[in-house]
C-alpha cells in the first residue's frame, strides 16, 4: 500500500507507511507464530544484513519525505514549434 502511494505522488502518506511497515518487519521477523511456521527460527539474534537492509529502506522514506520534487518548467513556443 505504502508503495502504491508513492508511486501516485502521494509520498507524504506513503513514506511514514513504510517507515512503519520496516519497523513491525523489524520487530516481528523471526517469530515462528506470526511467520506460520512453528519450527525453531535460523538464529537467535538478528541478522545484521536483514537489519541494515530496513534501516537503509526506512533511510530512503525519510529521504522522500526531506526532498520536494521540482515542477516542470514550462516549454517555450519556439521549442515547441521545432518539435512539430
Amino acid at each position: 500500500m505504502a508503495g502504491c502511494f508513492i508511486a501516485l505522488g502521494r509520498k507524504k502518506i506513503g513514506a511514514p507507511l513504510l517507515i512503519l511497515e520496516m519497523l513491525i518487519l523489524i520487530a516481528v521477523q523471526d517469530y515462528p507464530i506470526v511467520s506460520g511456521k512453528m519450527n525453531m527460527p535460523k538464529t537467535y539474534g538478528l541478522l545484521y544484513g536483514d537489519l541494515t537492509r530496513h534501516i537503509s529502506v526506512i533511510g530512503g522514506a525519510l529521504m522522500l519525505l526531506a526532498t520536494e520534487m521540482p515542477e516542470d518548467e514550462p516549454v517555450p513556443e519556439a521549442k515547441k514549434k521545432k518539435r512539430d
